[in-house]
């Protein structure tokens, strides 16, 4: 997943906050390069899957963010809340 990428997509469906923008791209990335999303799922952690998680929530960014990782914690039982913001 390319970070600018990231950023430039939620920055554009979302209008965050600079700080909350960089804080859900940061831990996205971490997310990314930790494994753990595709080691559970099988699938890759894509742009466009978090996009689609974080409109899903119908929150802002934050909080949407903080609710996926939340479920994906309690779905697979793993530790995804250091992911969390």
């Amino acid at each position: 997943m390319e970070e600018d990428h990231l950023r430039s997509i939620l920055e554009e469906e979302f209008s965050p906050t600079h700080a909350d923008l960089e804080r859900v791209t940061r831990q996205a990335m971490k997310l990314d390069q930790s494994g753990n999303f595709k080691e559970d799922t099988g699938d890759e952690l894509t742009v466009d899957l978090i996009r689609n998680k974080l409109e899903e929530a119908d929150r802002p960014i934050k909080a949407g963010w903080n609710w996926w990782v939340g479920q994906l914690n309690v779905f697979f039982e793993s530790s995804y809340e250091r992911f969390q913001i």
